[in-house]
């Protein structure tokens, strides 16, 4: 297993201690595919950072990649604003919808996905007051990625 840097365990708060003793992906993979069976996975920058880093684990441990949908909380907030020209990253979200996240812990993964579905129930409010039905990325849509500032 690779080091998580330092810089990274100060973002995140998760860090190398918290892995010993963890399985390993393959040995939990298949109750995570059945898991979200028939599911549409919500996430927010999945396809920056979570789908690309899942299927370069399935590649690594020979397994298949999953084949549930997902839906983005951050295309999907720059599909509705492309006149927003920020960064779309969940303290923003946060702010935007103006979503109690006191109650949670930060880049947990219980905490992680609670907040991401406060964040995507607002979304669908704001889709729903704009008679917005159906979602075609048919065209471009702009996101701009975060970017991580150094820590002084």
């Amino acid at each position: 297993m690779k080091p998580i840097p330092g810089s990274v365990e100060q973002f995140t708060g998760i860090y190398n201690t918290d892995l010993i003793g963890a399985p390993s992906l393959a040995s939990v993979y298949d109750q995570f595919v059945k898991f979200t069976e028939g599911c549409i996975l919500v996430t927010h920058a999945g396809y920056e950072f979570d789908l690309p880093l899942l299927k370069n684990e399935c590649k690594r441990s020979n397994l298949s990649m999953i084949s549930a949908l997902c839906v983005d909380t951050k295309a999907l907030f720059s599909y509705l604003h492309p006149e927003i020209e920020d960064i779309i990253w969940t303290d923003y979200l946060i702010k935007h919808y103006n979503i109690n996240d006191k109650d949670l812990k930060r880049h947990d993964a219980l905490g992680d996905s609670i907040l991401i579905a406060r964040i995507f129930l607002r979304i669908l409010e704001d889709l729903q007051l704009r008679n917005i039905e159906d979602v075609d990325f048919a065209k471009p849509v702009i996101v701009k990625r975060f970017q991580i500032k150094p820590l002084v």
